[in-house]
C-alpha cells in the first residue's frame, strides 16, 4: 500500500504525518489530533479487505465495541471512519515501546516470572474484551506492546483487536494476513478448532496466549514447520512437546509448564474456562512462586514487589471441587468442633420444645 494518506486530514481532526508500520491487513500511521494537540496511531484496512458492504459494516460493528473498552492493559480507540474514497481508518493511543515479538527475538528465553507477569496483563485484556463479545482472534507477540508506565518496564498494551483477518501460505512468514483463504488468525497461533470448523471463541484467544508464553519461555514455537500445512496439521494432531526438548536452559517451573500445556488443550473445553479464570490462576502462581508480582493500582498501574520466596500459597490449577471443599471444612478441627456445638445446640433446642410440649 502506498503512503497515499501522508499529508491528509481524516475527519477534520486528525493530520496524518508519516508510515510507521504496515502488514498484511493495511497501514499505521503517525497523526497529530489538533483539538487535542497530541500524537495518535492512525490504522488503516486495505480497500481489497473490506470488499463488500457486509465487511464494512462489521468492520464498523467491531470498532465501536473496541472503542467503548477502557482497561489499561487494551490500547484505547479514540475514533474511527470511512473516508470518501472507502478507506477505513481507526484512530488511537500513540504507543512508545517494544512489541513482544522484539524482545522475545532478542532476550528469549524469558525468565518465568516476567513471562507471568505479562500474561497475566494480557489475560485481564482478553476478559474485558471476551465480556464485551469481542473475541481478538489474532493474540501473537506482534500484538502486545510493551510500555514503561510508572515503575513497570513491562505493562501491556494489546493491540489490533477484532477486524476481518484471512491467511493462506502468503502469511507463513511473518505472520501477516492474506485474503486468499478462510481461516482468521496467525497460523503459528491459530487454534484446532479455528482450523477444523472456523469457529473462534473466548478459548481460542487462551490457546493462542499459551503459544506466546510457549514461544517466550524456550525462544521456539512448539511445532517447527516449513509452510502453512504442516503447521496447521501439528496444531490439530501432535502433542505439546516438553519445554526441556526445545530449549536446555534452566527448566520451567513444573507448574507453569502445566499451566501452558492447560492452554494449548486441543478441546476447547479443556482449557481454562474464560479469560480471567487464567489471570487469576497466573496471579496466584506469582505469588506461589516468589519473585516479583505485578499489584494494581488504583489506576490501573503494575507496580512490581519482591515478595518472600518462602510466601505459601495453595496453587491448584483445576481448583477444588465443591465436594473437595466440604472434606476440607470438615477436616479442619475448629470446624468439627462448630459443627458438633451446632448440632447438640440444635438437639437440646428439640428436647425443651417436646418437653414443653408435654
Amino acid at each position: 500500500m502506498t503512503d497515499d494518506l501522508i499529508g491528509r486530514t481524516l475527519a477534520d481532526r486528525f493530520d496524518v504525518i508519516e508510515r510507521i508500520g504496515e502488514g498484511g491487513m493495511g497501514t499505521v500511521y503517525r497523526a497529530h489530533q489538533r483539538s487535542l494537540d497530541r500524537f495518535v496511531a492512525v490504522k488503516t484496512v486495505r480497500r481489497d479487505v473490506l470488499d463488500d458492504e457486509r465487511r464494512v459494516q462489521r468492520f464498523f460493528r467491531e470498532a465501536a465495541a473496541i472503542a467503548r473498552m477502557s482497561h489499561s492493559n487494551t490500547v484505547r480507540v479514540f475514533d474511527f471512519g470511512q473516508e470518501e474514497d472507502g478507506t477505513c481508518w481507526l484512530a488511537m493511543e500513540y504507543l512508545e515501546g517494544h512489541s513482544l515479538q522484539d524482545v522475545i527475538e532478542e532476550h528469549a528465553p524469558l525468565e518465568a516470572a516476567r513471562v507471568i507477569h505479562i500474561a497475566e496483563q494480557v489475560a485481564e485484556a482478553l476478559h474485558e474484551a471476551h465480556s464485551a463479545g469481542v473475541i481478538h482472534r489474532d493474540i501473537k507477540p506482534g500484538n502486545i506492546m510493551l510500555v514503561k508506565q510508572g515503575d513497570d518496564p513491562d505493562h501491556v498494551k494489546v493491540v489490533d483487536f477484532g477486524l476481518v483477518k484471512e491467511l493462506d501460505d502468503d502469511s507463513f512468514a511473518d505472520g501477516t494476513h492474506s485474503t486468499g483463504g478462510k481461516l482468521t488468525g496467525s497460523p503459528q497461533y491459530i487454534s484446532p478448532e479455528q482450523i477444523v470448523g472456523g469457529e473462534a471463541d473466548a478459548r481460542s484467544d487462551i490457546y493462542a496466549l499459551g503459544v506466546v508464553m510457549f514461544y517466550a519461555l524456550t525462544g521456539s514455537l512448539p511445532w517447527p514447520a516449513k509452510n502453512v500445512a504442516q503447521l496447521v496439521y501439528s496444531h490439530v494432531h501432535a502433542e505439546v512437546p516438553a519445554m526441556s526438548d526445545v530449549w536446555d536452559a534452566p527448566p520451567v517451573p513444573e507448574v507453569l509448564e502445566r499451566l501452558v500445556r492447560r492452554c494449548l488443550a486441543k478441546k476447547p473445553d479443556d482449557r481454562f474456562a474464560d479469560a480471567m479464570v487464567l489471570a487469576t490462576t497466573l496471579h496466584r502462581m506469582a505469588r506461589k512462586l516468589g519473585g516479583t508480582v505485578a499489584l494494581r493500582s488504583a489506576q490501573g498501574v503494575a507496580r512490581p514487589r519482591p515478595v518472600p520466596s518462602d510466601f505459601a500459597l495453595d496453587l491448584s490449577l483445576e481448583g477444588p471441587t465443591l465436594h473437595e471443599r466440604a472434606q476440607s471444612a470438615m477436616a479442619s478441627p475448629q470446624r468439627r468442633w462448630l459443627v458438633g456445638g451446632l448440632v447438640a445446640l440444635v438437639v437440646l433446642l428439640s428436647a425443651a420444645l417436646l418437653l414443653s410440649l408435654n
